[in-house]
């Protein structure tokens, strides 16, 4: 297992991660998702993936001239729920 690794290319042989070559038929890529660093930036709240928190307006609680757009955001839907850190729902 590899963590922390970085993907550089993929092609007919195979993958190449952090400069070392891994032959494969198939590759399956997948990849977590972790919002900009902005929270830290700001010293605004935010949650676990770093999104940052937003009042209805994509404000940032505190700092009402700051706003916060797309996965950046910690924003809740109409129900009241965060909306899921994902381009769509960010979209």
């Amino acid at each position: 297992m590899l963590l922390d690794s970085r993907v550089e290319s993929i092609d007919d042989n195979g993958v190449m991660v952090n400069g070392r070559p891994i032959a494969a038929r198939t590759v399956l890529w997948a990849a977590g998702v972790v919002a900009s660093p902005a929270a830290t930036w700001l010293g605004a709240e935010a949650d676990p993936a770093s999104r940052v928190n937003v009042s209805p307006g994509l404000s940032v609680r505190g700092l009402p001239n700051v706003f916060a757009i797309g996965s950046t955001a910690l924003a809740n839907a109409w129900n009241g729920t965060p909306v899921p850190g994902l381009a769509p729902a960010a979209e």
